[in-house]
């Protein structure tokens, strides 16, 4: 029989809009569980296992996602887009007020980005992107701190705090060296204080 008869309907969600509804359900087969995405009647699947952040399946009436695993790999589906497969996923996506996105995973211990479809990396750490592409990061490498904004490294420091960049790309941060403090507005350095 070829007609799919879903058991333990999960987590009915609609969208703020009352547009759309999705639920995560499964199915049992002879060979295990398969679990399934309906969105509004239309199926996604199957897939070996699916999670997803219930307050953030709908980001507006028109955009949802969730990740799977199929196979041992890890996908996630934007819109109906499967991104994948990757090792591991900072289940985090950010949805900017433009419909763009971005999400990091990881690939052999290195970390990458997705900036609405468009691959970036590698990266020490995960960055974070605002939503006209431009992205920032920190890391400390033996003991040592560094900022990097759009591929544009500065350190060596002590320490830094406070640091802000824009939607425009425009920069700011204090850090100190030997424990005296500086601050970097657009990489321009001033102090020390």
């Amino acid at each position: 029989d070829e007609s799919i008869i879903y058991h333990n309907k999960q987590s009915l969600i609609v969208d703020d809009s009352q547009v759309n509804s999705f639920f995560f359900t499964e199915k049992k087969t002879p060979s295990g569980t398969e679990q399934f995405a309906i969105l509004n009647g239309e199926a996604f699947g199957p897939y070996d296992n699916i999670f997803f952040s219930k307050e953030k399946v709908f980001i507006n009436d028109s955009t949802f996602n969730y990740n799977f695993i199929q196979n041992g790999e890890t996908f996630i589906n934007i819109n109906g887009e499967i991104f994948g497969p990757y090792n591991l996923i900072d289940v985090k996506i950010t949805f900017f007020n433009n419909r763009k996105f971005y999400f990091n995973y990881q690939k052999d211990f290195l970390w990458y980005s997705n900036f609405d479809g468009e691959e970036y990396g590698p990266f020490p750490e995960p960055p974070i992107f605002s939503q006209n592409g431009g992205y920032y990061y920190s890391y400390d490498r033996y003991g040592i701190n560094f900022v990097n904004i759009n591929g544009d490294e500065f350190g060596p420091f002590d320490d830094f705090t406070d640091l802000s960049v824009n939607a425009n790309g425009s920069f700011y941060y204090k850090f100190s060296k030997e424990g005296i403090a500086y601050t970097n507005i657009n990489g321009d350095e001033y102090g020390p204080f």
